[in-house]
């Protein structure tokens, strides 16, 4: 007598509850397709026939813009393949555990040289410099193998359906150096396959890409500013803490690239069975982000106040004024900390070549008993940060 049963998998969890629907028949009833002893097949009722899912998926992320401070390493992108449908596989007598293996059928670009992590050693070059492709299944980057346990001991014909979810491969794209603005083809991302080696070998999932991906990467034009800050007389200051009034001014940022924003921790999924798909969760992008920092050019007077001191005169000019600082703030008056990346409060489009500028505020601050006249020169150096 033959014992037949089937069981759900997924995600890799195995319970040490085995529940069995068992199906007790006569050699004489047994189907004369039942495979062969340690061996696996499509099964007689997989959705998709003798034969498992073979999809080349569309690259969904249009135009993506990556920052110049993106860190080394960090995801700008990432899609998602699911099957349509689980692929349904029996295995007959199998003593040891299978092995699923994960695997590249073409590399049309190398390794890159990427060592670091997350990935190191699996990472491909994309053919934009900088951008670096990996292709995992959860935590594993392809190419991996995994003791497939689902049927291992169990007697006669195992029928297992596995589930989209654990016949998913999801694209990343990740920053592995300095990025160039470029095309990303999808023919030249590796084609990926998975294996399941028993007795013989049946190939459940085959993937290629289509389509491509533009990387637009720049920065704004940033000219140097000066803030004429008038003359002021001592009278105006009455001790400690008191100030001129606020001098308004703003840093420019001129013929900006177009802020696509870009996927990280979610991103486009494509489910599909073979010639269509259907597409979702397309509305998780990131908005890029610009941040500024302010750093005094000599020791400050107080950088969490934002206070810079005067920049001293040269020799035989007249002296540089005594007891007072230059005061930054932003554009409600909130002092604004120095050596501190904060953000610029830039919306940022994606318009190509817009222009934005970022409002702040300057005055004289009295941070001594007494003061003295003089010249009262203060400077800065700003850096805008692109996420």
């Amino acid at each position: 007598m033959y014992y037949f049963f089937e069981r759900l998998s997924d995600f890799k969890i195995y319970s040490s509850v085995k529940l069995y629907s068992f199906i007790i028949c006569s050699l004489g009833l047994l189907n004369s397709s039942l495979v062969s002893a340690n061996s696996c097949r499509f099964a007689d009722d997989n959705p998709v026939g003798n034969r498992g899912v073979s999809v080349t998926m569309p690259l969904l992320g249009g135009n993506l813009t990556v920052g110049r401070d993106v860190p080394l390493g960090a995801e700008v992108y990432r899609q998602t393949f699911y099957p349509a449908t689980a692929i349904r596989v029996t295995c007959n007598n199998i003593v040891t555990d299978a092995i699923e293996r994960n695997f590249f059928t073409s590399t049309p670009l190398p390794l890159s040289s990427w060592s670091s992590s997350p990935y190191g050693g699996k990472v491909y070059e994309s053919g934009v410099p900088g951008i670096g492709i990996v292709i995992t299944h959860g935590s594993d980057a392809v190419p991996y193998d995994w003791s497939w346990k689902n049927c291992t001991g169990f007697p006669g014909a195992c029928t297992v359906a596995i589930t989209p979810g654990t016949t998913s491969f999801t694209l990343l794209l990740i920053k592995i150096g300095p990025v160039s603005a470029g095309v990303i083809n999808g023919s030249n991302i590796p084609s990926t396959a998975r294996y399941l080696i028993s007795g013989n070998t049946i190939d459940p999932v085959r993937l290629s890409f289509n389509g491509n991906i533009n990387i637009v990467s720049r920065t704004c034009s940033t000219p140097d500013i000066s803030v004429p800050m008038g003359s002021h007389k001592l009278s105006e200051f009455s001790g400690k803490d008191t100030y001129t009034p606020w001098k308004d001014f703003s840093i420019s940022l001129n013929n900006c690239p177009a802020f696509n924003g870009y996927f990280r921790a979610s991103g486009p999924n494509w489910t599909s069975n073979g010639e269509t798909g259907s597409a979702d969760n397309l509305n998780s992008r990131k908005n890029n982000a610009l941040q500024i920092r302010l750093d005094p050019t000599t020791i400050a007077i107080n950088p969490a106040l934002g206070i810079l001191s005067l920049t001293p005169t040269a020799p035989g000019e007249n002296p540089t004024a005594k007891g007072v600082g230059l005061q930054l703030a932003d554009s409600s008056g909130g002092p604004l900390p120095l050596a501190i990346l904060r953000p610029s409060g830039i919306t940022a489009r994606a318009d190509e070549g817009a222009s934005y500028s970022i409002p702040l505020r300057a005055r004289y601050i009295q941070v001594e008993d007494t003061i003295t006249a003089g010249p009262a020169n203060a400077s800065a150096v700003f850096t805008i940060d692109y996420q």
